[in-house]
């Protein structure tokens, strides 16, 4: 179920990747690959998300579509293991003006297979500027307890 009223007003639209940190589970700063991204939520209850890195050597040059018999599965795989997107349905769960979980799934396209028909819960606090609106997910590794902090500025 989709949220009503401002909330969802709020999070529908086109969302921009700004910043990334992540810090180990003793609060350590962890230096991570710079990336671009577009996060996008429609008003009837769909999403899609898609991640890279932008850093060269994980973006070959020369790749096509569809691939070419002189395209490396090597450099192929580089890309794919750089890269995320998934998209689904979408609902939120407010429990504050400005936080609450946002749920994507149960996913019907992911490029993890293992994602398909999963919910990937995301922990968000929105900061509403003059000019600007961010949306920040924080998400903690259950297996070792690193932090990663998504900041999203609102385009549309």
């Amino acid at each position: 179920m989709v949220a009503s009223g401002d909330i969802l007003d709020t999070i529908v639209g086109i969302w921009q990747l700004v910043n990334t940190t992540n810090f180990e589970s003793n609060g350590t700063s962890i230096n991570t690959e710079p990336q671009a991204g577009i996060l996008t939520y429609h008003k009837y209850g769909y999403m899609s998300a898609n991640t890279m890195s932008t850093v060269p050597e994980f973006r070959p040059e020369g790749l096509t579509w569809p691939p070419q018999d002189n395209q490396t599965d090597l450099d192929w795989a580089t890309v794919a293991r750089h890269t995320l997107g998934y998209s689904g349905p979408f609902s939120i769960n407010q429990s504050t003006a400005n936080t609450g979980f946002i749920t994507h799934g149960p996913l019907y396209v992911a490029d993890i297979p293992s994602w398909v028909g999963t919910e990937q819960l995301r922990p968000y606090t929105l900061t509403k500027g003059k000019e600007e609106t961010i949306l920040r997910f924080t998400l903690i590794n259950d297996e070792n307890g690193r932090e990663s902090n998504l900041y999203w500025k609102k385009l549309s």
